[in-house]
């Protein structure tokens, strides 16, 4: 389901500001924060990963 019709998602508000415009303009700091988040996991768990994936490839080389 969608939040809005198709027709509206070009039109602009008093303020001259479009849906998407409006989105972005509110969800900024949550897209900052979400990609802070990835990368903070991302560092947390590439190390790890990465050596297990190296301990589990030297196993089966041996």
């Amino acid at each position: 389901m969608k939040s809005m019709p198709r027709g509206f998602l070009h039109l602009s508000n008093k303020d001259g500001k479009t849906p998407g415009d409006i989105f972005m303009d509110t969800h900024n700091a949550l897209v900052e924060d979400g990609g802070k988040w990835l990368s903070n996991t991302w560092n947390a768990c590439s190390i790890p990963c990465g050596d297990g994936a190296k301990n589990l490839l030297g196993r089966r080389n041996h």
